[in-house]
């Protein structure tokens, strides 16, 4: 027998592909309900290019939560991440992961309020999540997510991004790690 020995990060990133690429092949279901590879829209991609710019740091470790198709993964592709992403819908990864638009090293299908259990403390540099829809009362995830993200310990905190048309990523909502709290350990609930 052969012992490979690989960082606990190459590890994680081989397993996390080899699931990502037996989802992508239909290892996990009995059929494809979904006939169709998802809407590419440059327009979408370029405008949150341009509002997500000035909002995020130029390097780092991000994590997209709920990424669905991975539509705006392609804006933070553009800015020069190679984001993790995930979202509990295995139809829109399996997709995405189909048409290309998600890495299969970094997407997992996985609860967001379940990564503590796969990551080590500040492994993320950023965790962002876009959405459809105005942010109102309707939109309570983002303020879940933020309120989540500085209960562990991060700066949270939802960005508007009105457009006239009213329907892609209208917010984003952006955690940091904040530097001057300290951030709650998986070692230190036990």
């Amino acid at each position: 027998s052969k012992v490979v020995m690989v960082s606990e990060r190459r590890f994680l990133e081989g397993l996390v592909e080899w699931l990502a690429v037996s989802l992508k092949d239909e290892l996990f279901c009995e059929s494809c309900p979904v006939a169709t590879p998802p809407l590419f829209v440059p327009e979408r991609i370029d405008a949150l290019e341009k509002f997500l710019r000035p909002l995020l740091h130029p390097r780092g470790e991000v994590l997209e939560i709920c990424c669905g198709s991975g539509m705006a993964t392609q804006a933070l592709k553009e800015l020069g991440f190679r984001p993790w992403t995930a979202d509990l819908d295995s139809c829109e990864i399996c997709n995405a992961l189909k048409s290309g638009y998600l890495d299969p090293e970094r997407a997992m299908v996985l609860d967001a309020r379940l990564m503590d259990r796969f990551f080590p403390p500040h492994h993320f540099d950023m965790v962002v999540g876009f959405m459809v829809g105005l942010i109102d009362e309707v939109n309570w995830e983002a303020r879940m997510v933020a309120e989540a993200l500085t209960s562990a310990g991060w700066d949270a905190e939802v960005v508007a991004n009105p457009d006239d048309l009213g329907i892609y990523d209208q917010w984003a909502c952006i955690g940091r790690p904040n530097k001057r709290r300290k951030v709650n350990r998986v070692s230190d609930r036990n």
